[in-house]
């Protein structure tokens, strides 16, 4: 996660709103692409180390349930700030 930060340099760290639908403290937090990138990572490793071990039914629980509860917020929020950092700072150039 270190190495990705340091490459990723002032284009890592990005705002969001923890809970969209939270009116009364809509504070934004600092949301960090590279710890995004490492835990969906992570969460992935282990449906396709189950895959891989040829337990196809575990690997999709694993992944829907990581999902769920975990990465999926890392994706949808990752995937929001850069969509912005790429069209809106970057003009779709990089």
């Amino acid at each position: 996660m270190r190495r990705l930060s340091r490459q990723l340099g002032d284009y890592d760290f990005y705002n969001l709103v923890f809970d969209p639908y939270d009116f009364v403290d809509s504070t934004p937090v600092t949301g960090s692409l590279a710890d995004d990138v490492t835990d969906i990572y992570r969460d992935l490793k282990d449906g396709l180390v189950a895959y891989d071990a040829g337990e196809t039914e575990d690997a999709v629980w694993e992944w829907r349930f990581e999902f769920d509860s975990h990465w999926g917020r890392h994706a949808a929020n990752a995937l929001y700030a850069i969509h912005v950092l790429t069209i809106d700072r970057l003009g779709g150039h990089f």
